[in-house]
């Protein structure tokens, strides 16, 4: 009886060890999923930050465009006006040139 005692014992012992090293792993995947779950959210975080980004890169690139069409017209009008004026001047010149004649 006294062997048996101690086999009972023995495997006491063994289910308690064995029930702590459960224990213990299942305390350690409780705290992957809770890193994993923080890990999840910054990355949809990160992910809202970047489409929102990419928005932002897609209106700016928008204005930009508009922006240098709208430099274009307006170089062309200075060069069209430049052109005015150097005709008005070559007109202005020649009648002075008639006039003083």
């Amino acid at each position: 009886m006294s062997a048996a005692v101690r086999r009972l014992n023995s495997e006491k012992a063994t289910t308690r060890d064995e029930l702590a090293r459960l224990v213990a792993q299942r305390d350690d995947a409780r705290q992957q999923i809770v890193s994993l779950m923080r890990e999840l959210e910054q990355k949809r975080a990160a992910d809202d930050r970047v489409k929102k980004l990419e928005e932002e890169v897609t209106q700016l690139n928008e204005r930009y465009q508009t922006t240098l069409e709208m430099l274009g017209e307006k170089s062309e009008l200075v060069e069209e006006l430049k052109a005015d004026v150097q005709d008005v001047k070559s007109i202005y010149r020649e009648l002075l040139d008639k006039s003083l004649r």
